[in-house]
């Protein structure tokens, strides 16, 4: 077995935290050019670990998009798992109203 870098803190909160997320498309002011992504204050608030913030520790600077795919992963199980359970109540009940 491979040495163990980390340790398990906690499951992630999975869906409850994707849906939190809001997708925006913005112009940067810089050059002018459309993008889409997300608001780094507003992942910091559901997110932290993801935001990196300025020196004063409050202001967000930038948003590491390749870390938020754990949580996306997360919650894409639980909505999977919640539509089995969907799926298996509606057929339930088309078995009851037979």
């Amino acid at each position: 077995m491979q040495e163990v870098f980390a340790r398990l803190v906690a499951q992630l909160t999975k869906l409850e935290k994707v849906q939190r997320l809001r997708g925006v498309s913005y112009v940067w002011k810089g050059d002018g050019k459309l993008n889409i992504g997300l608001i780094a204050e507003e992942v910091a608030e559901v997110i932290p670990e993801v935001v990196s913030f300025e020196e004063n520790g409050e202001d967000a600077r930038a948003i590491d998009y390749s870390r938020l795919v754990a949580v996306l992963i997360e919650g894409m199980k639980e909505q999977q798992e919640e539509m089995g359970a969907l799926r298996e109540a509606v057929k339930a009940l088309k078995q009851q109203s037979r």
